[in-house]
This record gives structure tokens, sequence and C-alpha cells, in this order.
């Protein structure tokens, strides 16, 4: 299961007109977020925009038999990324944390000041703890294959810039995913499933990469990297917190058959 829980932190009024102050009440919505991780009791769950993680989730993962892997965002924000697995069926081997406000120290060719956006992600190596039946039959308890490949998973999990302007800032840091994700793969012997909240719509270059391995046209990335309307702040300018401007709204991140695709 993947889940942007949302900050509590970081809840506006103005963006959620269509809810009720008691529905947006931390109260109300953790009675209601535990009942339903109660219900859905998955064996593995990725959270996004997770905070409150010592003084709820970390004791209702436990309380339900799970190991939860917490990942907080840099200072100042509130939130972070949350692993929770099954601890009778899987065992952590490897935790990786992914701070993608290290691209614009790594790579010469990008901005460092566009690409410090405080995001983040994780990956977990996590080995299958194999069943009383199964060790029975295979005569080990090992978990692993004799051609050396590892019974498990790796499990990623991220959330990459929200604000719609910045294609090319997402798209480096799915970039950077996949490339952090698919070398470990290959070092364990394992496939990998990646979970998250990528902020993105069917129709964006950061979909096409992740389903088809298509990368933008070079030839068009100027005006992929344009804002769309002249009249907007400069990059320098634009808290990566703030609100979307007033225009935002008209955009298709926001239209009701575009919105429940968006994560």
């Amino acid at each position: 299961m993947t889940y942007n829980v949302l900050c509590q932190g970081m809840i506006n009024r103005n963006v959620y007109p269509y809810c009720t102050s008691t529905a947006l009440r931390w109260k109300g919505r953790r009675a209601n977020l535990e009942r339903e991780f109660r219900q859905l009791q998955p064996d593995i769950a990725c959270l996004q925009e997770c905070d409150n993680f010592e003084s709820f989730w970390q004791p209702l993962a436990a309380s339900c038999g799970y190991h939860a892997v917490f990942l907080p965002r840099p200072a100042p924000k509130p939130d972070g990324l949350a692993v929770l697995y099954k601890h009778n069926k899987f065992k952590c081997q490897a935790n990786i944390p992914i701070h993608y406000n290290d691209i614009g120290t790594q790579d010469e060719d990008y901005d460092e000041s566009e690409m410090k956006r405080n995001n983040i992600a994780q990956l977990l190596v996590l080995n299958l703890i194999p069943s009383s039946d199964s060790t029975s039959k295979n005569g080990s308890g090992s978990g692993s294959s004799s051609g050396g490949s590892t019974n498990g998973v790796i499990i990623g999990n991220t959330h990459l810039f929200w604000n719609y302007r910045y294609p090319y800032v997402r798209l480096r840091q799915a970039c950077r995913f996949v490339e952090e994700a698919h070398a470990l793969a290959l070092e364990k012997n394992m496939p990998f499933l990646m979970c998250g909240d990528w902020n993105c719509t069917p129709d964006t270059d950061i979909y096409k990469f992740m389903t088809k391995g298509m990368l933008p046209d070079p030839s068009r990335l100027s005006s992929y990297c344009l804002p769309i309307d002249h009249n907007l702040p400069s990059s320098s300018t634009l808290r990566d917190d703030a609100p979307p401007p007033e225009y935002a709204w008209h955009s298709s991140l926001y239209l009701p058959s575009v919105l429940p695709f968006t994560h």
C-alpha cells in the first residue's frame, strides 16, 4: 500500500474548501487513519507526508505487528517518509536514504539552488522470512536459492517536488530515484517496487519515463523548463512550500477528471 497521509502541520483550509473543520482536525483524522490501517493490514505500507511519527504511527505500527522505518525531511519541514512492514514476514537487510538536495552538488549540469527542494526517498531491502512449511521442504531457512538470488524485494518510497511549474526538477528527482533503485537491484539481484507520491499525471514526462523509459526531447528542453506564465516569479523567489498561485487552479493538475491520478 502507498498512501499520502497528509501532513497535519501543512494543512491549509484554503486548499481543502470542501472539507469541514472537523474532518481536518488531527483528532478526527487520526481516528480515521487508524481505522483504515487496521482494516487494510497490508504486508508493506509506504507513507508520504508522515508526521506525528513517534506519537502515532510508530506505536500504531507496533501494535499491528509492523516495524516502521522513518526518514524525516530536512528541517524545517515537519514531515517525512515511512515504510511499515510486517516483522513476521520480512527482515530489513538495508535501509538507504536518498536526499534529492544532493543533486545540485553532484551534477554540474543542474542549478544547485533550484534542486534544493527538501524532497527525499528511501530504499529498503526486505528479505522474506521463510515460513515453517517452506523451511522444512527446502531444508534451509536462508531464503536464498542456489543461483544466489535472495528471496525478497527492494521497496522504494518517495515524494517528489509538488510545484507544477518545475517539471524538470521532478523529472531529475525521479531519474535519481530510478538510478539508485536499479543499481541496488542489480547488486542484490532482487526485484524492486517503487511507490510514492509522484505529483504527476499520465500525460507528463515523468509518467512516460517510468512506464516507457522515455526522456524529453533535448530540442524542446528550453520550452519545457520555462514558466507557463511570463509574469510568474522566478524560481529564486518562489518558496517550495508556498501554495499554488490563483491561476494554478485552472491547470490540468486540479481538474476533477485528472486529480485521482496525481498520487
